[in-house]
């Protein structure tokens, strides 16, 4: 049940209260005189309205609920229902058998001039300047939800949740090849049986090594997928296992120009939580409603990132917003969490492959028994 919906006569993403408001303002329909949403007024609703999200027309006028006392206690919201009166959302649609009105999903952002974080309500202003000089407008907007939804329908994948492969991959993005440029041990440093004679040969770090290098094709695989990403991942795939989900994986592109633009925004426009500094961006993520801001910079471009940036320093430069309650919306992050939906696909991959134990404690064992083995035969066979 969406508390908003958009408008196809006022192009805007309004809700009930608001609607009726514009509707009556321009009299359009007919008023009841008891203030309440009159027939026609129901009627005009069902012909203009759709969702934001996934587009279903057909929108029905909840009201709003009071108490005895006259207290609010339901906002006034739209229903979307087919004619057997049945949730007509796309069943991929953040409304889709959602009962409280609000939208679902970690990638939805509340710009708002009263919100809790100094960041949150910096953006939201910059949005609210944004809508008064019609730099975006609420038809881009919600055509930016609707290229979303449509990604999320294009490209799906099935959760796997084995906790042991997280475990791993966790251990994977800790070893010094994920993490810098030296890379794994090269094929100059592969056992040689001869090695063994040593007597002060380290076959634990041998057996590391071949270890490594045998799973270096997965590491490259997490490119840049950091060990905290997996471990959010963990936790994300435990609640979902076995169900269908986006792979964000399909608009890898698309986050790393809205991180190089968030990253542009925090250094040189101070915005940014004083906990998760610009560096820190690549491994633990921007802040979603500067994400959310700078996807929608992105998007109102095309995706060109420096006039993304230009955008930016015209919303920036420019007087404050006269209305700062216009930027009181819900934006979209598209990328929450982006690594760590990566990493839930890569694993969900690697579960349907063969070839890996998950295991790298008891594979190192296994390669330093290997490795001892060899050195015996080769002995064994005269040192040839």
């Amino acid at each position: 049940m969406p508390a908003t919906a958009y408008s196809k006569t006022f192009a805007q993403e309004l809700d009930l209260q608001q609607l009726l408001a514009r509707l009556r303002e321009v009299a359009l329909t007919q008023v009841d005189p008891k203030g309440e949403v009159s027939e026609a007024e129901r009627a005009w609703i069902r012909r203009d309205v759709i969702c934001t999200c996934c587009s279903v027309d057909g929108a029905l006028v909840v009201r709003a609920g009071r108490n005895k006392t006259g207290r609010l206690v339901r906002q006034g919201h739209f229903r979307f229902r087919s004619l057997t009166g049945e949730d007509a959302h796309h069943r991929l649609c953040e409304f889709y058998g959602n009962e409280t009105g609000q939208p679902t999903g970690a990638e939805k952002v509340r710009f708002s001039s009263t919100a809790g974080s100094a960041l949150t309500r910096a953006v939201g202003e910059l949005v609210s300047r944004g809508i008064e000089r019609e730099v975006f407008t609420s038809e881009q907007m919600q055509a930016m939800r609707r290229w979303y939804f449509e990604a999320k329908v294009a490209s799906r994948f099935k959760v796997v949740a084995r906790p042991e492969i997280f475990t791993w991959l966790a251990t994977q993005a800790r070893q010094p090849s994920a993490r810098s440029a030296d890379g794994p041990p090269d094929d100059l440093d592969a056992f040689d049986p001869a090695f063994g004679d040593l007597p002060t040969f380290k076959w634990r770090r041998a057996a590391v090594d071949e270890v490594t290098r045998r799973d270096q094709p997965v590491v490259q695989r997490l490119d840049g997928i950091s060990e905290a990403s997996v471990k959010t991942a963990a936790k994300l795939a435990a609640k979902l296992d076995g169900q269908d989900e986006f792979d964000r994986g399909a608009l890898r592109a698309e986050y790393a120009a809205a991180l190089d633009l968030a990253k542009f925004i925090a250094i040189h426009a101070d915005l940014h939580e004083p906990k998760v500094p610009a560096h820190r961006f690549a491994s633990v993520g921007a802040p979603s409603a500067l994400l959310a801001l700078s996807a929608l910079l992105l998007f109102r471009t095309g995706y060109d990132r420096r006039a993304a940036r230009r955008l930016f320093v015209e919303l920036q430069s420019g007087p404050s917003a006269q209305d700062p309650r216009r930027g009181n919306i819900i934006g979209l992050n598209p990328f929450h969490d982006f690594d760590a939906w990566r990493a839930i696909k890569l694993a969900s991959d690697l579960t349907a492959e063969t070839g890996w134990s998950f295991n790298r404690f008891d594979d190192i064992n296994l390669a330093e028994a290997r490795l001892k083995a060899a050195h015996r035969t080769w002995r064994a066979a005269g040192r040839p």
